[in-house]
């Protein structure tokens, strides 16, 4: 939809929104638990849960809309609905930012609101309350997690998300969304020196995407007598161990070859 991962600035943003996301536990925005407490605590600011369960990051918002388990996507489009239908999109953002809003005004205009709040078992007061809450203020920040992502329907959850900020307005400014720059590519070892042939793995020949191999092959690139097989393996925030597929193999690797390891151990 954009070209590009995104990030919110939950640091300073308004209303902060977590769909399928627990980051009071699971983390995933710097300085989580300090951040989400200053939201909270904060009566200019709010925070919107999408989550069935009533989690810890559930306890501090001001909107929960606990949604019957596979069905994020009919809450999230009732949000988008109701952008539509009440006006509440950023037209003159969109105007200078966006292409299809058409589109979206014509699929979206003919949603029933109350339906779609019926199917994921949330009241639609609160998701019109919630919606309005986005479109009303001068930033809002998103965060998407494994709720939705590995849920049904992840791909159409993810699109819709992200039309909610979009719609209002939400990339680029201060509290909002944006596209964070990267060392990729200034690391990148997609092709061999002189710009040539794709790089592959040295054993199995599994390509190399961005300097990265594809994890599940890392026990075959070890376990082989061949002249170039891996001999040491770093590793940085993970455990491979434990969350790659084949564990004894993995771990049958892992002896073998040299791990060092940070923030987690082998």
């Amino acid at each position: 939809m954009l070209g590009t991962m995104v990030r919110g600035d939950f640091e300073h943003t308004e209303v902060a929104v977590f769909v399928g996301k627990n980051p009071w536990q699971s983390h995933g925005i710097p300085h989580a638990r300090t951040v989400l407490k200053e939201i909270a605590n904060d009566p200019s600011r709010s925070m919107i849960v999408i989550d069935p369960r009533r989690t810890e990051t559930a306890d501090l918002a001001d909107f929960h809309l606990q949604v019957k388990p596979g069905t994020d996507a009919y809450c999230l489009a009732a949000m988008v609905a109701v952008l539509v239908q009440e006006r509440l999109v950023d037209r003159a953002w969109l105007a200078a930012n966006a292409t299809g809003l058409e589109t979206i005004e014509e699929w979206f205009g003919a949603i029933d609101v109350a339906d779609y709040a019926q199917r994921c078992g949330v009241d639609e007061d609160l998701i019109r309350a919630a919606t309005r809450r986005v479109a009303t203020a001068a930033s809002s920040a998103w965060a998407e997690d494994l709720g939705v992502q590995m849920n049904l329907h992840s791909t159409l959850n993810s699109w819709l998300e992200k039309l909610v900020w979009a719609l209002t307005g939400n990339l680029g400014i201060v509290g909002g969304m944006y596209a964070p720059s990267a060392l990729v590519a200034l690391a990148r070892s997609d092709k061999t020196a002189g710009g040539g042939a794709t790089r592959v793995s040295p054993v199995v020949g599994a390509r190399i995407i961005s300097g990265l191999l594809p994890c599940n092959v890392i026990p075959d690139e070890i376990l082989t007598d061949h002249p170039d097989r891996y001999r040491a393996l770093l590793v940085e925030s993970a455990n491979p161990v434990h969350s790659l597929a084949d564990t004894p193999r993995m771990r049958q690797a892992s002896r073998r070859s040299i791990l060092s390891s940070s923030s987690t151990s082998p």
